[in-house]
């Protein structure tokens, strides 16, 4: 049967609106996720389509591994709360709006202008319409700040200042109150984390208190407003630091689940222990997304259920995730590592490890203290019990490796062997690269000295194979090449020269070179 122009255009308009709302909620429900926007890498697709200059901002503050993104949906809306660093925009915000089938955002919220929440938006925005843009109004300085703006108003979002009090409707019974805006008293509006907007969305019986990075005088400030507080599920304020989450705020939220947005090994040695235990105080349970991934809560209106992307690690001795309380000894410990307190944070790690015996992290980290400190008989031991646990421990294979290259080169061999072939596109491969080139040279070496010269051959060869500058190296296969094969010899005394023109190696180099020649 033949079909009128009209009824497919009808059909197509179908389809295309059945793809806009794949994603939508079901009616009853909320859901909201805390995505993992301060994870390491990630970078290197959105980099490609950045400038150069946000590619920098990118590298300098990601290795502070913090940042916000928060996607709440509900059966007639889609909110994004902040948008994590720069290429996280398009390498984890983007990619989880296409999978869940969002086409459009009614409402990207920026709680506070600090590139870890705003560094993703343009590039957000540049990619999906939004119905508007809400920020504190506060001014700043950075160009890729202005950037941002300029992306917003190029977008056709409304730009909307909101302040305190200020509520919204996002649709499917979600509502949203502005609990504190920018001027909180006492806070300069140069303060930016302590000028966050913090927001509660209530759904039925329950309620969400996003915090943004609201510090203890922003806390007083909602404090003394007097305005409800009360809410099951709490975005920890700045992500778990000390200077957040005061005892007398956490009283008025109540949480029963907390979510904290950080990276691992993140350089601030995030989330703070008192933090933890000033919110296990409340038998609170917490999530973060350095152990958990990105962590979804969805509201029924009564009820709450939580989804995470990732397991969390689990004993070695007893099968199961490791509990909450190594977690808050272990967050103490980093941040007296970051300090450098070497002593102070192997006591914290001895003390993560009466609560979990097997926690290869834990036994790893303890090893890099008592190394820093010259207590290497200790440190091997740590070191050692590390690996069982998690063979590619970096910290362990590689400081393990440092030390045993003076008590046993065939052990350190291996594990700056291993380290490579978990890690080799690391910061310090580069050194696990001259290491083992350096202790495959001696061994080359060695079996030379014992007449074994195709088998030091081959060693030499995986030596230079892994750190071409070795310029021993080189001069031992320049020594060893003759007769089999003259001209890989002279481009092996060559390379030396070249290395090492007036190093330790180039007299000898010198020599080998002139015999060679006389040879042709």
């Amino acid at each position: 049967m033949k079909r009128s122009p009209f009824v497919l255009f009808l059909a197509c308009c179908l389809l295309s609106l059945a793809a806009v709302c794949e994603a939508v909620v079901p009616p009853g429900q909320v859901r909201v996720t805390f995505l993992d926007v301060a994870r390491k890498g990630d970078g290197g697709g959105a980099g490609a389509q950045a400038d150069d200059y946000l590619r920098s901002l990118e590298r300098r503050w990601g290795r502070g591994g913090i940042g916000d993104a928060i996607v709440v949906e509900t059966p007639e809306r889609c909110v994004l709360i902040d948008g994590g660093l720069w290429t996280k925009g398009r390498a984890v915000v983007l990619p989880y709006l296409k999978r869940r089938g969002v086409a459009r955002l009614d409402a990207v919220i920026l709680t506070h202008q600090h590139g870890d929440h705003y560094g993703g938006l343009a590039e957000i925005l540049e990619a999906l319409p939004a119905g508007e843009f809400i920020t504190n109004g506060l001014a700043h300085p950075a160009k890729a700040y202005r950037k941002l703006l300029e992306t917003v108003q190029s977008s056709g979002a409304r730009f909307r200042v909101v302040r305190g009090g200020e509520t919204f409707d996002w649709g499917g019974g979600a509502s949203a109150t502005v609990v504190q805006g920018a001027g909180a008293r006492g806070v300069s509006p140069d303060d930016y984390n302590n000028n966050s907007l913090v927001i509660r969305m209530t759904f039925g019986k329950t309620a969400f208190l996003f915090a943004g990075d609201c510090e203890d005088k922003e806390e007083k400030a909602i404090l003394a407003s007097r305005r409800d507080l009360r809410s099951q599920v709490l975005k920890v304020g700045h992500h778990g630091s000390s200077s957040s989450s005061t005892y007398p705020f956490l009283r008025a939220v109540r949480p029963e689940i907390a979510v904290v947005s950080v990276g691992e090994g993140n350089r601030f040695g995030l989330p703070h222990r008192e933090v933890l235990d000033r919110i296990a105080s409340f038998n609170c349970t917490v999530y973060r997304t350095d152990l958990d991934g990105s962590v979804t809560v969805v509201s029924d209106g009564t009820r709450l259920s939580v989804e995470t992307e990732r397991a969390r690690p689990v004993s070695a001795v007893t099968g199961k995730p490791l509990k909450e309380e190594y977690y808050r000894f272990e967050s103490e410990a980093k941040g007296l590592l970051r300090r450098k307190d070497y002593a102070g944070a192997a006591a914290r790690y001895r003390k993560a490890l009466l609560v979990e015996p097997g926690a290869a992290s834990a036994h790893s980290a303890l090893g890099y203290c008592l190394k820093k400190q010259g207590r290497e008989t200790e440190a091997i031991k740590e070191f050692s019990a590390a690996l069982p646990g998690d063979p590619c421990d970096s910290y362990a294979n590689l400081h393990l490796g440092l030390i045993l290259m003076r008590r046993d080169r065939t052990r350190a061999l291996g594990c700056f062997e291993k380290y490579l072939d978990c890690h080799a596109d690391t910061h310090w491969a580069g050194l696990a690269r001259e290491k083992a080139g350096f202790l495959r040279a001696r061994k080359g070496s060695e079996l030379r000295k014992e007449g074994r010269e195709e088998e030091a051959i081959q060693e030499l060869e995986k030596a230079v194979a892994l750190a071409p500058g070795n310029a021993f190296a080189h001069l031992q296969l320049g020594l060893l090449y003759p007769p089999r094969d003259l001209e890989k010899a002279r481009r092996a005394i060559a390379r030396c020269l070249e290395i090492e023109p007036e190093g330790r190696y180039a007299a000898e180099a010198r020599r080998v070179a002139a015999e060679l020649e006389a040879d042709r």
